[in-house]
């Protein structure tokens, strides 16, 4: 009996330490201990972690700034001009002048509104398919242009949309030199350039040939002239 006594099995449950006890108290400054040390090495990866967490925010939040500034910049407005065939020029022999008058389909497909600050134009005589140096100089003010029949001042806004009809016509006094040019017969180029914001601009040609009658009535006639040319662009001769 005494045997079964001495043999009787233990418990295997064990109580946590007593902070009173020595045994206790030794636990407890070894778990203070462990504490203190990864205070002084956890806090250094820590901070270098949240670091790398930052520049990586930061990093983010640059490409995302860099993105909308290359949207901002990259977005453009835009001309788009699609010219009808026909030019028509009038002459009249008492003051000289010479009018030009031609109609086209304007749009723009930029990113952005646009505004048309100015169009210009001239007459070059073409030779063996070169033009020569413009006899007759168009500034904006010398044009004047329509949208379904009411004036357009220049400049005018021209919005993203699809293209809308205008007319415009040139007009300008035919000094001696520049008559003595036209009166040739030879091919001549009518240039108009239509600039708008940004430095986007648009360029329509007309050639045309004035016939030996056309020559003759500027020339002698003191009644004005009027003729109209249907012609290809001039780069496709």
């Amino acid at each position: 009996m005494a045997g079964n006594a001495t043999d009787a099995p233990k418990s295997s449950n064990t109580l946590p330490p007593n902070p009173n006890s020595a045994a206790g108290s030794v636990d407890l400054a070894i778990l203070r201990a462990e504490v203190d040390d990864l205070k002084k090495h956890q806090p250094g990866w820590v901070a270098r972690l949240g670091s790398y967490a930052g520049l990586i925010v930061a990093g983010i939040t640059i490409i995302g700034a860099a993105w909308g500034a290359y949207r901002w910049f990259s977005s453009a407005p835009g001309i788009s001009i699609f010219r009808n065939p026909t030019l028509e020029i009038h002459y009249s022999p008492r003051n000289k002048r010479i009018q030009l008058g031609f109609a086209f389909a304007i749009a723009n497909y930029g990113d952005k509104d646009n505004i048309v600050e100015e169009i210009t134009g001239s007459i070059e005589r073409r030779l063996a398919g070169n033009p020569t140096s413009a006899y007759i100089h168009f500034s904006t003010l010398d044009f004047v242009c329509f949208v379904d029949n009411a004036r357009v001042p220049i400049p005018f806004p021209l919005r993203k949309s699809l293209p809308s009809s205008m007319s415009c016509s040139a007009s300008g006094e035919l000094l001696d030199r520049a008559r003595d040019q036209i009166l040739t017969q030879s091919v001549q180029t009518f240039e108009v350039v239509f600039r708008g914001q940004g430095g986007t601009q648009s360029t329509i040609s007309y050639c045309f040939d004035l016939p030996d009658d056309a020559i003759s009535e500027i020339s002698t006639s003191k009644q004005p002239m009027k003729r109209r040319f249907v012609y290809a662009d001039c780069e496709q001769e």
